[in-house]
């Protein structure tokens, strides 16, 4: 079992948050006791120019001001949140 996977996953699913921004998503912008994402960073793949590898994956600040947003999850998933949090920080 991959916990922080499966968290990826629940979160997405109680939360709506894109792929994009899940990925991007840095401790520091998670608060499990407030059950709080901050979204401030998007994940994205584009074109490389220098053609080698095809594609390059960079974090970006969202295009649109509406796209940085708090969001609230589940208080059901602050557990395995700080858990994570702890274990990934230390």
């Amino acid at each position: 079992m991959n916990c922080s996977f499966d968290l990826g996953v629940l979160l997405c699913l109680y939360t709506g948050l894109r792929i994009g921004e899940l990925c991007a998503l840095r401790w520091e912008n998670i608060e499990p006791d407030n059950a709080l994402l901050k979204v401030r960073h998007l994940l994205s793949r584009i074109n490389n120019p220098d053609s080698e590898p095809k594609t390059i994956i960079i974090t970006d600040i969202p295009k649109s001001r509406r796209s940085v947003k708090n969001v609230w999850f589940a208080y059901s998933c602050c557990g395995i949140v700080a858990l994570l949090k702890c274990t990934w920080s230390a």
